[in-house]
């Protein structure tokens, strides 16, 4: 008979003393392979609900040359659409550069190469690490470790499953203490501050949120006007790099972006598709986080006068903006 108290009390320790991310990927690749409820959690949790989805196969550490390696893939399959579900599997692991953006290439070039036709990209992960800083790199679902505990404690999952419940409950508190940290930089953050400060005394209908510290590479700003925008749709100014201001429209395709809006966008605006996203874009003059805004402050302005347009625009185009398809 099984008794884990006396059998960790014998060795002094849990069987398995600690549990990596390699362990866990191996274990999600044989029960996704293998059981039913589990494609179909995963499937639930990952892609669009109202097609029904067929499991076909599913490989771990499946990389590319020149985009890297991701922890899972899993493919799914309806009447007329292939879909990659393409996990990145943490514990306590800090994020590689450019992690979620190589995902996307990766999840692009399969649909090119004719893999798939659709993908979503998956940060699995415990609870307690979702919730952290994780410096920009977006991923189109969560799903937390906390979430599967559900699936290996069901009433039928028998030995096996309380085994696979204990080795992600020890994943969980091993996160506890290891999870990635957020690590502020006292340059970004002063820029931050100094543009929160123009933002909030001459453009308050923009609602920018006061951040109190930021991290290096956290270059972007997010807007939340009151204009009653739906949760799919976003207002930023993406300050460093990308050089836009943005009305963005999560799960949207650019082609029905256009056939909803192209012939309203004003002078100067452009309709992009940004991975998984939509945008109206106005591109904005590069700012140095660096130079401080004190040197850059007309660039400042003509960012956020770009973002007030968006917002305009919206607010006049909103019965036909918000009945854009989108998964």
């Amino acid at each position: 008979m099984h008794n884990s108290h006396s059998t960790s009390a014998r060795f002094g320790r849990h069987l398995i003393d600690r549990i990596e991310e390699r362990d866990v990927d191996l274990m999600l690749l044989e029960e996704v392979s293998c059981e039913f409820g589990f494609q179909k959690l995963i499937a639930d949790a990952a892609l669009d609900p109202t097609c029904d989805w067929t499991f076909v196969e599913a490989a771990n550490s499946i990389s590319t040359v020149s985009h890297g390696e991701s922890d899972l893939v899993a493919i799914f399959q309806s009447s007329d659409r292939i879909a990659a579900v393409m996990v990145e599997n943490k514990i306590a692991a800090k994020f590689m550069n450019r992690q979620a953006d190589r995902y996307r290439r990766r999840g692009d070039r399969g649909i090119a190469d004719g893999h798939w036709t659709e993908y979503v990209t998956v940060l699995m992960a415990p609870q307690r690490y979702l919730s952290g800083d994780l410096r920009g790199h977006v991923f189109d679902r969560h799903l937390a470790y906390e979430d599967l505990l559900v699936w290996f404690r069901r009433d039928d999952a028998g030995l096996r499953g309380a085994w696979r419940a204990a080795l992600f409950e020890r994943a969980c508190g091993l996160s506890k203490s290891t999870v990635y940290k957020r690590v502020v930089d006292e340059t970004t953050t002063a820029f931050f501050i100094d543009y929160w400060t123009i933002a909030a005394r001459d453009y308050p209908a923009l609602r920018m949120k006061r951040e109190k510290d930021r991290p290096a590479k956290s270059k972007w700003v997010q807007f939340h006007p009151d204009v009653g925008l739906p949760g799919h749709i976003e207002v930023w100014h993406k300050a460093a790099e990308t050089f836009a201001a943005d009305l963005q429209f999560s799960r949207t395709r650019v082609e029905d972006l256009h056939a909803a809006v192209g012939h309203l966008i004003e002078p100067d605006m452009a309709l992009e598709q940004r991975h998984k996203s939509a945008v109206v874009r106005i591109a904005t003059t590069p700012l140095s986080v660096v130079k401080g805004c004190a040197a850059q402050e007309h660039d400042i302005r003509s960012g956020l006068d770009a973002a007030m347009r968006l917002v305009a625009f919206y607010r006049k185009h909103r019965d036909v903006l918000d009945v854009v398809p989108h998964a």
